[in-house]
């Protein structure tokens, strides 16, 4: 039997034809040293908080800090 390592003897194991399946093992070794971190992104919109909710009995009406107001169907029981 050729040499070979024995991470991919299971493979070859199930490939006596002599050719190792690379695609069901990783042969490309351990990963590497993390790189540097990257440059800071742009600031992001600002956020809105709930101020209110309401209910007619079929949605729920959250309003929110912004002046909008945001819809839920009521859950159904």
């Amino acid at each position: 039997m050729p040499r070979v390592p024995r991470t991919l003897q299971k493979t070859y194991d199930k490939n006596r034809d002599g050719l190792i399946d690379t695609n069901a093992v990783n042969i490309e070794g351990i990963e590497g040293p993390q790189g540097p971190e990257g440059p800071q992104g742009p600031a992001g919109a600002d956020g809105v908080s709930v101020t209110g909710a309401t209910s007619d009995g079929t949605n729920i009406t959250f309003e929110l800090s912004d002046g909008s107001t945001f819809n839920v169907p009521w859950p159904a029981q």
